[in-house]
């Protein structure tokens, strides 16, 4: 049954303007008052996944920094959680190299290569919403099967599995980068390489923050600062130490580089789309997904920039079943937050 924002009080349209939204998740049944939002006034009638806008950016707003500054946008890092040095970006930067586990590297080449049971439809969004994937390689540095890809993927490294995968920063001048964990687990509960200590680890690591109660977590963040000239970076420990929905939000605020209306606005129009295409295909998708990372990149000192979202790091990811529900419950509550910093309201504080 569709339920009227009208009856909560949020609409102010009549009659036949009247909004009607279809939640599409019981989460969504409890703040639907605050998903007024540009986008739900006037360009839709329902709460549905919409196609991701054009990769513009922004018309006259936007300022191509390379001009004015001298960070090298080849080597702006990529990497701002999980282990580090792990990532590199050899060559001309248009691909990265990921040391890796074997889990991981066996997702990659099944995902592209392996004849899998999954609806051909549904594996070409899954790899959309992917890095593209150049090359997998075993730990003596070989290629397997197949790969690599194309001819400018950079060689592998020797001593452990790796990856060449699509740079996600390198079409941007500057590069505004936010990992977010999602799900509401960090490990596979069939791995039996997960050893007794860091399954209690993990455990406790959702127990005591929001991947348990919101199933998403602020893993790290850097964004560039124009007045200092320079990135800041920001680690694990405030979005470890985060636990109400206010908490959260001001994280995603900061690490969105939300400082003007029409920046809140361009989360409700161009990055909303893009986390609801994800949600989408990941809902009809059969994977267990444990500990994966939604990455947003976005362009820095443009009010109306464009966003570039995709899922990363799958140590505990392998093809299933069924979807990973934790994951949809984390998709679904990063998307109200981002309504709450995007809504006519929440502009009118920022400005």
């Amino acid at each position: 049954m569709g339920v009227s924002l009208r009856a909560l009080g949020r609409c102010s349209a009549t009659g036949a303007n009247t909004l009607v939204i279809r939640p599409r998740h019981p989460l969504l049944l409890l703040p639907l008052k605050r998903l007024l939002c540009l986008r739900f006034r006037l360009r839709t009638r329902r709460w549905r996944v919409q196609p991701c806008p054009a990769d513009d950016v922004g018309g006259s707003s936007h300022v191509d920094l390379r001009s004015t500054c001298t960070v090298d946008r080849l080597h702006m890092s990529l990497q701002v959680a999980g282990h580090p040095g792990t990532v590199s970006a050899p060559g001309s930067g248009a691909w990265v190299v990921k040391q890796c586990g074997a889990i991981e590297a066996a997702f990659y080449d099944a995902t592209w290569h392996a004849s899998l049971d999954v609806p051909a439809d549904v594996l070409r969004d899954v790899r959309r919403i992917l890095p593209a994937c150049g090359g997998v390689a075993d730990t003596d540095g070989r290629w397997l099967h197949g790969w690599p890809a194309h001819a400018d993927v950079p060689p592998p490294v020797r001593g452990s599995w790796s990856v060449a995968l699509e740079n996600l920063v390198y079409p941007f001048a500057l590069a505004d980068v936010c990992d977010i964990k999602i799900g509401t687990a960090l490990y596979d509960a069939a791995d039996t390489s997960v050893s007794a200590e860091k399954r209690a680890r993990m455990e406790r690591k959702v127990a005591e923050t929001t991947s348990g109660t919101h199933g998403v977590r602020v893993t790290g963040y850097r964004v560039w600062d124009a007045h200092t000239r320079a990135y800041k970076a920001v680690g694990k420990g405030p979005g470890r130490a985060a636990r109400t929905d206010a908490e959260l939000r001001a994280l995603l605020v900061d690490a969105l580089n939300v400082r003007s209306p029409r920046r809140a606005a361009a989360i409700c129009e161009r990055l909303l789309p893009r986390v609801e295409m994800v949600r989408a295909v990941l809902a009809r998708t059969p994977v267990v997904m444990r500990g994966a990372s939604l990455l947003i990149v976005t362009e820095a000192g443009v009010d109306e920039p464009r966003f570039d979202v995709r899922v990363i790091d799958f140590a505990h990811t392998r093809w299933a079943s069924a979807p990973e529900e934790g994951v949809l419950y984390g998709l679904d509550t990063l998307t109200l937050s981002l309504i709450h910093i995007s809504e006519p309201t929440r502009q009118a504080e920022i400005s």
